[in-house]
Protein backbone atom coordinates (compact mmCIF):
# COMPACT_ATOMS: atom_id res chain seq x y z
CA UNK A 1 0.00 0.00 0.00
CA UNK A 2 2.75 2.41 0.70
CA UNK A 3 3.98 1.82 -3.08
CA UNK A 4 1.14 2.43 -4.05
CA UNK A 5 0.70 5.87 -2.45
CA UNK A 6 4.12 6.59 -4.35
CA UNK A 7 3.30 4.98 -7.59
CA UNK A 8 0.13 7.60 -7.64
CA UNK A 9 2.47 10.57 -6.34
CA UNK A 10 5.10 9.79 -9.47
CA UNK A 11 2.17 9.44 -11.95
CA UNK A 12 0.41 12.40 -10.65
CA UNK A 13 3.38 14.35 -10.60
CA UNK A 14 4.25 12.93 -14.43
CA UNK A 15 0.60 14.24 -15.47
CA UNK A 16 1.73 18.09 -14.09
CA UNK A 17 4.42 17.72 -16.16
CA UNK A 18 3.32 16.89 -19.16
CA UNK A 19 0.12 19.19 -18.17
CA UNK A 20 1.38 22.46 -17.04
CA UNK A 21 2.74 23.90 -20.63
CA UNK A 22 6.63 25.25 -20.42
CA UNK A 23 7.80 28.50 -21.45
CA UNK A 24 11.37 29.27 -22.80
CA UNK A 25 13.27 32.23 -24.25
CA UNK A 26 16.08 32.85 -25.85
CA UNK A 27 18.25 35.90 -25.84
CA UNK A 28 21.53 36.62 -27.86
CA UNK A 29 24.74 38.36 -25.64
CA UNK A 30 26.37 40.77 -27.65
CA UNK A 31 30.00 42.99 -27.50
CA UNK A 32 32.12 44.20 -29.38
CA UNK A 33 35.94 43.74 -28.68
CA UNK A 34 37.87 46.92 -29.38
CA UNK A 35 41.29 47.04 -29.98
CA UNK A 36 43.74 47.02 -27.35
CA UNK A 37 47.46 47.77 -26.78
CA UNK A 38 50.24 47.75 -24.20
CA UNK A 39 53.72 48.20 -24.02
CA UNK A 40 55.98 47.65 -21.15
CA UNK A 41 59.90 48.53 -20.19
CA UNK A 42 61.82 49.29 -18.13
CA UNK A 43 62.73 52.51 -16.28
CA UNK A 44 66.10 53.01 -17.21
CA UNK A 45 68.90 51.81 -19.72
CA UNK A 46 72.13 52.61 -18.82
CA UNK A 47 74.98 53.18 -22.11
CA UNK A 48 78.34 52.76 -21.35
CA UNK A 49 80.69 55.52 -21.07
CA UNK A 50 81.86 57.02 -25.15
CA UNK A 51 84.89 59.20 -25.85
CA UNK A 52 84.44 61.25 -29.13
CA UNK A 53 83.98 60.36 -32.96
CA UNK A 54 82.89 56.65 -30.93
CA UNK A 55 79.22 55.36 -29.93
CA UNK A 56 77.70 53.22 -27.31
CA UNK A 57 75.17 50.67 -28.15
CA UNK A 58 72.92 49.25 -25.41
CA UNK A 59 69.65 46.67 -26.27
CA UNK A 60 66.58 47.91 -24.47
CA UNK A 61 64.32 45.16 -24.01
CA UNK A 62 60.60 45.73 -24.80
CA UNK A 63 57.03 43.62 -24.23
CA UNK A 64 53.99 44.89 -26.65
CA UNK A 65 50.38 43.19 -25.67
CA UNK A 66 48.23 43.93 -28.56
CA UNK A 67 44.93 41.88 -30.52
CA UNK A 68 45.27 43.72 -33.86
CA UNK A 69 48.11 44.50 -36.22
CA UNK A 70 50.41 47.17 -34.18
CA UNK A 71 53.29 49.32 -34.85
CA UNK A 72 55.43 50.83 -31.70
CA UNK A 73 56.75 54.15 -32.24
CA UNK A 74 59.10 56.36 -30.37
CA UNK A 75 59.50 60.26 -29.34
CA UNK A 76 62.37 62.23 -27.28
CA UNK A 77 60.25 63.81 -24.39
CA UNK A 78 62.57 65.64 -23.01
CA UNK A 79 66.58 66.18 -23.75
CA UNK A 80 66.68 66.46 -27.66
CA UNK A 81 69.29 69.35 -26.81
CA UNK A 82 71.60 67.82 -25.46
CA UNK A 83 74.92 67.01 -26.45
CA UNK A 84 75.48 63.91 -28.89
CA UNK A 85 72.87 61.37 -30.81
CA UNK A 86 70.48 58.92 -29.90
CA UNK A 87 69.52 56.63 -32.55
CA UNK A 88 67.60 53.20 -33.05
CA UNK A 89 67.79 50.41 -35.26
CA UNK A 90 65.07 50.56 -37.84
CA UNK A 91 63.21 47.61 -39.32
CA UNK A 92 65.26 47.75 -42.22
CA UNK A 93 68.33 47.68 -39.91
CA UNK A 94 69.45 51.34 -40.84
CA UNK A 95 69.63 53.18 -37.60
CA UNK A 96 67.18 56.58 -37.11
CA UNK A 97 67.76 59.11 -34.93
CA UNK A 98 65.56 60.02 -32.35
CA UNK A 99 63.70 63.23 -32.17
CA UNK A 100 60.77 65.00 -31.03
CA UNK A 101 58.85 64.00 -34.18
CA UNK A 102 57.90 60.12 -33.91
CA UNK A 103 59.79 57.27 -35.49
CA UNK A 104 58.58 53.60 -36.44
CA UNK A 105 60.99 51.36 -34.36
CA UNK A 106 58.61 48.39 -35.20
CA UNK A 107 55.79 47.24 -37.05
CA UNK A 108 53.83 43.99 -36.35
CA UNK A 109 50.57 42.93 -39.07
CA UNK A 110 49.56 39.80 -36.68
CA UNK A 111 48.41 40.89 -32.96
CA UNK A 112 50.74 39.32 -30.18
CA UNK A 113 48.54 36.67 -28.22
CA UNK A 114 47.96 36.94 -24.60
CA UNK A 115 51.55 36.30 -24.06
CA UNK A 116 52.41 39.24 -25.60
CA UNK A 117 55.86 39.57 -27.83
CA UNK A 118 59.11 40.32 -26.17
CA UNK A 119 61.96 42.10 -28.41
CA UNK A 120 65.61 43.63 -27.75
CA UNK A 121 66.02 47.30 -29.37
CA UNK A 122 69.36 48.44 -30.59
CA UNK A 123 69.79 52.08 -29.04
CA UNK A 124 73.15 54.03 -29.54
CA UNK A 125 74.64 56.70 -28.23
CA UNK A 126 77.37 58.52 -30.61
CA UNK A 127 78.65 62.26 -29.76
CA UNK A 128 81.77 64.21 -31.63
CA UNK A 129 84.64 66.56 -30.16
CA UNK A 130 81.60 69.83 -30.21
CA UNK A 131 80.06 67.96 -27.31
CA UNK A 132 81.13 68.54 -23.51
CA UNK A 133 81.66 65.84 -21.45
CA UNK A 134 79.16 64.83 -18.61
CA UNK A 135 76.53 62.64 -17.44
CA UNK A 136 73.41 63.46 -20.13
CA UNK A 137 69.62 61.89 -19.94
CA UNK A 138 67.40 61.75 -22.56
CA UNK A 139 63.41 60.54 -21.82
CA UNK A 140 61.74 59.10 -24.59
CA UNK A 141 58.42 57.18 -24.98
CA UNK A 142 57.39 54.37 -26.76
CA UNK A 143 53.94 54.10 -27.88
CA UNK A 144 51.68 50.82 -29.36
CA UNK A 145 49.11 52.16 -31.94
CA UNK A 146 47.03 50.51 -34.22
CA UNK A 147 48.95 49.81 -37.75
CA UNK A 148 46.60 51.48 -40.73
Amino acid sequence: MHHRLKLLLCVALLILVVVVPASAGVVVLQVEVLPGFAVDVPNRLVFPPVAPGQFSEQNLNVTVWANAPWILMATILDGEDMAGIFEHRSLGGSWTRLGSTTSIVFESSSPTGAEGVEMSIPFRFRVDYGDDPGDYTVEIELTVVPAA
